[in-house]
């Protein structure tokens, strides 16, 4: 191994050991990378092929250490932890959950396991947790995808990473493959870069792969912007379906609020559904805050003078006030962005959802 070459593999070394406390996955994927190399050149030097095979074996059990730490740190989520999105949760059941429970009713029908899905809406509203979730559902492994643990500096090598990622899928099939940010791998490719296009292109060939056949893998893409997504991906057969998520309703908010206060001292004059009333358009993430605010500020009282109280519904106000919910805001760029750019796909299902929340809030 030259000079260069021995400097760039240390340098690949030192980003991955970077990226153990900030991105499991991402590191994990350059451990194997690094071993896969190491392996290679094990085959040609000879004179150093027994030091080469070590330090394979070394960081290849390294990637296998954090895929155990992955699974631990894995969340417990179940459908019935993420308020509303019923129409979501029913459409991955018929896709993956109810399929793998009852085999022969959808053989039956001729209905194949798996697809594809598009998340999309403002951010906060659950979409991530919403994939971890129906994993957990359906009981199988769980891979959590984006651009930053595909995309590498090195021409040609996000490409090699998407195909090795998605050897590893066939293997673990059936699986759920959740892409989060989705318009920043699979971008539209008249107006990305010429890498940007050949990552959308080993994308599209790696989905092709599958055919036809029952696939058993549940592909989800969560985007806040679907119309960047390259239109080719978005036929049927590889994300035909998209699925509109959009900030929690009524119902959904004062349940949020049930659930993040319920086992917290609250008083008695807490109104949920006052609570739910006033934040309109604030995704499931920002109420959170909200109760989460509410609770330090009793706690830094308490730090100060030392007497303790409870949560009260002054507190949770005072949290509301102090919080501006960016869906409004995403609710006007999108609409904007796709009236100039006409495309009806999208927009006639978000400016339903807009209107809609106006007149009941």
């Amino acid at each position: 191994m030259d000079q260069q070459k021995y400097q760039q593999l240390m340098n690949k070394i030192n980003e991955a050991v970077k990226f153990e406390n900030e991105d499991i996955e991402k590191a994990r994927q350059m451990y194997l990378q690094i071993s896969e190399e190491l392996l290679n050149e094990a085959k040609t030097d000879k004179i150093n092929r027994i030091d080469f095979l070590d330090m394979a074996n070394k960081y290849y059990e390294k990637a296998q250490t954090l895929e155990n730490k992955n699974e631990e740190k894995k969340s417990n989520i179940k459908f019935k932890d993420i308020c509303g999105l019923q129409d979501l949760k029913d459409e991955i059941k018929l896709k993956i959950i109810e399929p793998l429970k009852y085999p022969e009713v959808f053989k039956r029908f001729n209905k194949k396991i798996g697809g594809g899905i598009i998340m999309y809406g403002p951010p906060g509203c659950g979409k991530t947790l919403m994939a971890e979730a129906a994993a957990n559902e359906a009981g199988v492994k769980f891979f959590n995808l984006n651009a930053a643990n595909l995309r590498s500096k090195y021409v040609g090598e996000s490409e090699k990473n998407i195909s090795n990622i998605f050897k590893e899928i066939r293997q673990n099939a059936p699986c759920i493959v959740f892409f989060d940010e989705f318009e920043n791998l699979g971008e539209d490719r008249n107006t990305g870069t010429k890498y940007s296009r050949n990552e959308v292109s080993q994308l599209l060939q790696e989905m092709d792969g599958f055919g036809n056949k029952d696939k058993q893998v549940l592909f989800i893409a969560a985007t806040n912007a679907p119309w960047f997504i390259d239109i080719a991906l978005r036929r049927e057969g590889r994300f035909g379906d998209s699925i509109f998520v959009g900030h929690p309703d009524l119902q959904a908010r004062k349940g949020i609020f049930i659930q993040n206060l319920i086992k917290k001292p609250i008083s008695g004059n807490v109104n949920f559904n006052y609570l739910a009333e006033k934040t309109n358009y604030f995704s499931g993430a920002e109420i959170v805050s909200v109760c989460e605010n509410a609770t330090d500020k009793v706690l830094k009282e308490f730090i100060k003078n030392k007497k303790l109280r409870q949560i009260s519904m002054e507190d949770l106000e005072t949290a509301i006030l102090n919080k501006k919910p960016l869906a409004s805001k995403w609710y006007d760029n999108a609409v904007r962005v796709l009236r100039n750019t006409g495309d009806n796909e999208f927009l006639e299902v978000i400016e339903k959802n807009y209107n809609h929340n106006l007149i009941v809030a």
